[in-house]
């Protein structure tokens, strides 16, 4: 049973970026700076690399990953909470990503009284 509040995030490209606009600066700081690559499958499936550069006392280092991730709208996301009966809220979030809350919806609670029970 769905007690708290669920969140999602979701990378709404609707259609697959090309050449340097593949690159995504995420965040960063005066000591971090996390950027992505997205590398497009298939259709549904974009590969991420992560490029974390951290600051160090002997300098700048390298840190790196990346794993599949499915494209998902976030139309479509938060229409299949909908119709799964959750209440769904949505925020934009910025150049690609934004953010699907949802929970369940409240359903009137109907006690019965099973046979044989003092209910």
């Amino acid at each position: 049973m769905l007690v708290d509040d669920r969140a999602a995030e979701v990378d709404d490209l609707p259609a697959p970026l090309e050449g340097t606009d593949r690159f995504l600066a995420v965040r960063g700081d005066a000591d971090r700076i996390l950027t992505c690559f997205l590398e497009y499958l298939d259709a549904d499936t974009v590969r991420v690399h992560d490029l974390l550069h951290l600051r160090t006392p002997d300098g700048w280092t390298l840190h790196t990953g990346s794993y599949p991730k499915l494209r998902l709208a976030a139309d479509w996301l938060a229409d299949r909470c909908r119709e799964a009966g959750l209440e769904v809220s949505t925020t934009g979030w910025g150049r690609a990503a934004c953010g699907c809350w949802w929970r369940r919806a409240p359903r009137e609670v109907v006690h019965r009284a099973e046979p044989g029970s003092r209910g």
